[in-house]
């Protein structure tokens, strides 16, 4: 596969060696991770004979460069400085930040640096749907920091937005032609039905609007905010009180 320019192995209980090759570039932890059985030398890193010992050499180093990165993020902000703020919802404010040692992010913070239990539920939701769902639809998730000062997610920055944006920009409206417009709506219907029967157990996101689908520079639609999402429990009954954006849910 000589057109191959990345890859991403994790969470396929794969066993053996990993062979290097210079042409293809990926994250160590992120694209092999899950798998127990690899070993190898990939890139100049050396691999133990169970992988889980590999991780757990990482840690130590994933710490130091966790105490890296908040503090660029901290930087980038501005300490969060509202002209770095690209939106606001209830709960958190979204802030994006060009980080010297990685890219441009979108972090989300958490409004109160001592989250209530409503607040703590969110913010482990999102962390626990992000890390566990692999769709091209959903916002990829880079990180969190659960700090006394400052709680905040880390997600991909999505040039255009979000769908609210375009659709209430009058000059943004003429290139959402009907064809974009229609593949938005395969995305995030594709998204859906990935969430709803091909993962398990089911999750159902109980927030999808116009303010959590985000476009990429080439109106690719990305699903986000999972943090009233609910993970259905199998072989019980579910039920959940009245959530959601109002506009955006059936009336009762």
């Amino acid at each position: 596969m000589h057109g191959l320019s990345c890859i991403d192995i994790s969470y396929n209980e794969l066993r053996g060696l990993i062979r290097n090759s210079t042409g293809i570039h990926y994250n160590l932890v992120d694209a092999l991770q899950g798998n127990k059985g690899l070993c190898g030398d990939v890139d100049g890193f050396q691999h133990c004979k169970d992988y889980n010992d590999f991780w757990k050499n990482e840690e130590g180093f994933k710490r130091k460069q966790s105490k890296i990165l908040y503090e660029e993020v901290i930087r980038a902000t501005n300490n969060f400085d509202a002209k770095y703020c690209i939106g606001t919802a209830g709960q958190a404010s979204v802030y994006k930040a060009e980080l010297p040692s990685w890219e441009i992010v979108a972090v989300k913070k958490f409004h109160s640096p001592h989250p209530d239990m409503v607040v703590q539920q969110a913010f482990s939701n999102e962390i626990k749907a992000l890390t566990e769902l692999r769709h091209r639809n959903v916002v990829k998730f880079y990180g969190f920091s659960f700090h006394p000062r400052q709680s905040f997610l880390l997600y991909e920055y999505l040039g255009r937005g979000s769908l609210a944006i375009i659709l209430s920009n009058d000059a943004a409206i003429d290139e959402f032609s009907w064809t974009v417009r229609m593949n938005v709506i395969k995305s995030v219907a594709n998204t859906l039905s990935y969430m709803h029967h091909d993962y398990f157990p089911p999750i159902v996101h109980r927030d999808i609007s116009s303010k959590n689908v985000l476009l990429g520079l080439d109106y690719d639609a990305h699903v986000s905010d999972f943090g009233i999402s609910k993970f259905l429990k199998p072989d019980s009954s579910n039920w959940s009180e009245f959530v959601g954006t109002f506009g955006y849910v059936a009336p009762i």
